[in-house]
């Protein structure tokens, strides 16, 4: 092979296409490739994104081949636009829905623990947007359910620790083990080893 025939060129972007292809753009989908030659001598090169890789290049030994593999392309990068906008929204809805329920007052509470379970409970002082400013509430025994057992409920009358701020995640309130979650007003179960 000649050297002329391994000459490449750059786009602007530092995308390689082939000299003497014809390049096209399909912004909505941030797609472009260049098709060059035709019939048996057709050769594809596609690219989606800001990737500087291209997706595939390849040699056809039709027009009708090469159109059928840029259309099933195409369809796929508009699926996966598709998908990625349908989760977008989703989430959307469900941070609403998060931030929708917190208000200052509401008591929120974090289960965790591995040979037992610790429960927490915290009250909202503040909301700004997607920031929550909360305090840790003492917790008491209402209930002794069997051994090394108890439910328990907010003391609200005892502040434990500094208020901290979190920010809304559309599971909740991320916490070091969990995430923070409104309190229905139901007791909790709290367990303990020793």
């Amino acid at each position: 092979m000649s050297n002329s025939k391994r000459k490449r060129k750059a786009s602007v972007s530092g995308r390689y296409f082939p000299d003497a292809a014809v390049r096209y753009r399909y912004d909505a989908l941030q797609a472009e490739w260049a098709i060059s030659g035709r019939g048996a001598e057709a050769t594809l090169i596609t690219y989606h994104g800001r990737r500087q890789r291209f997706d595939f290049y390849r040699s056809y030994r039709s027009d009708y081949a090469l159109e059928a593999d840029l259309s099933r392309w195409l369809d796929e990068l508009a699926a996966k636009a598709f998908r990625r906008a349908q989760a977008q929204r989703e989430e959307a809805a469900r941070m609403a829905e998060t931030i929708g329920g917190l208000a200052p007052g509401r008591i929120l509470y974090h289960a965790w623990g591995y040979d037992q379970t610790n429960v927490q409970f915290y009250r909202i002082l503040e909301v700004r947007g997607r920031k929550v400013q909360i305090v840790e509430v003492a917790s008491v025994s209402v209930e002794v359910t069997r051994h090394l057992s108890e439910r328990v409920v907010p003391d609200l009358n005892a502040l434990v620790g500094k208020p901290l701020w979190k920010v809304v995640r559309p599971t909740g309130l991320p916490m070091n083990y969990g995430s923070l979650r409104l309190w229905d007003g139901t007791p909790r179960e709290r367990t303990w080893t020793h």
